[in-house]
């Protein structure tokens, strides 16, 4: 059934991404920054839909991310490659030094043909507040990733994450395509849990850098939900993900939670930020660091 067929392929298809979009491993440390080099030099009127337009990245650039890019930027330059080809020229490979390369802002976007320009459709944004986490429900083997407010109504299979299956509109579920039918696959999380408006549309940014930057908090889209730990840079970007104590609106309640039987929610965790810059919650005597 489609609905369980959402488990171990995830993982192979998340570092197929990774693979595809970094030279040199990308990591949370680059913080609110993005250095890459990319170009697109799409001309007005390059596309009339969707369709003339493709996602690719250039291979002779280190940490170099995921393009929005038109037939005509793909015959300019050949080692701009589209993610499904599987070879690369000989002379696009360059030697990358050892280097923290930022998140890529745009893994999980959809390309479209905006005013006559390939573009990316979802993530673009004014304030740091409307970006959240969203996940593509017409597809299998998904990730998550940053958009708006605005990109989830507009859009039927666009949904928050983590999301309920039993929500999903069945013209979503009838839009995957057969092969997923033969996977066994799960939905994947963000990169980062912290999320901001850069000057080009939602991205990643560090977590944390100490556990004051991390707080608990609830959301009540999910069933017996209980406090969890979130960037505190996040308050303020979900009305359905609320500091301990807020009240949602009630719109935030799924159905599928009606009549549901909660157990207690477990002691708080205490606060902690790792190394890397990810805040997470320990169930510990020990003190935080």
């Amino acid at each position: 059934m489609k609905r369980a067929m959402y488990l171990s392929l995830a993982v192979l298809w998340v570092a197929t991404l990774a693979t595809l979009a970094a030279c040199g491993s990308r990591t949370l440390g680059g913080g609110n920054t993005n250095t890459n080099n990319n170009t697109n030099l799409n001309p007005s009127g390059e596309c009339q839909t969707g369709e003339d337009c493709r996602v690719a990245r250039k291979w002779d650039v280190c940490c170099s991310c995921s393009e929005a890019v038109s037939a005509a930027d793909l015959a300019a330059d050949p080692c701009l490659i589209p993610l499904e080809q599987s070879s690369v020229p000989d002379g696009c490979f360059i030697a990358c030094p050892a280097m923290e390369c930022p998140l890529c802002p745009e893994v999980g976007r959809t390309v479209d043909c905006l005013s006559g320009e390939c573009a990316w459709k979802e993530g673009h944004c004014t304030e740091d507040v409307e970006c959240v986490a969203a996940i593509r429900v017409d597809n299998c083997c998904q990730q998550a990733f940053s958009a708006t407010h605005d990109d989830i109504a507009a859009d039927p299979c666009l949904v928050h994450w983590p999301h309920y299956w039993e929500e999903v509109p069945a013209q979503c579920l009838d839009a995957w395509p057969a092969w997923c039918d033969d996977v066994d696959c799960t939905d994947a999380p963000p990169p980062s849990g912290a999320m901001y408006c850069a000057s080009d549309g939602c991205a990643y940014g560090t977590e944390c850098d100490t556990p004051n930057d991390c707080t608990l908090m609830t959301n009540h889209r999910s069933c017996c939900s209980c406090p969890e730990v979130h960037p505190a840079s996040m308050v303020g970007h979900d009305p359905c993900v609320l500091p301990v104590g807020e009240t949602p609106p009630p719109s935030c309640y799924p159905e599928a939670c009606l009549g549901v039987m909660c157990e207690q929610c477990p002691a708080s965790p205490q606060l902690d930020c790792l190394p890397d810059g990810v805040c997470v919650g320990l169930w510990t005597d020990a003190p935080a660091r």
